[in-house]
């Protein structure tokens, strides 16, 4: 069980094996007594298009290629 919720804006951003980040977003983190929410903002500027059986994935090309695949999906 977690006892200290995290607080306000934090940045989401992907580690590559060189050890370079690339920011993809940020979650903001909202407490109200003993409840939690976040919400997951994803910045989808420089992804690609991909699918993957009939499945579209938004993918950054750099030395690695990255996808997210929104889910639940219709």
């Amino acid at each position: 069980m977690c006892t200290e919720v995290p607080a306000g804006k934090k940045t989401i951003y992907l580690i590559d094996t060189a050890g370079g980040q690339v920011t993809i977003g940020e979650v903001n983190f909202t407490a109200d007594g003993s409840s939690a929410e976040f919400l997951v903002a994803i910045d989808y500027e420089g992804f690609t298009d991909y699918f993957l059986s009939m499945k579209e994935m938004k993918c950054l090309e750099s030395s690695e290629l990255w996808c997210h695949l929104k889910y639940p999906y219709e």
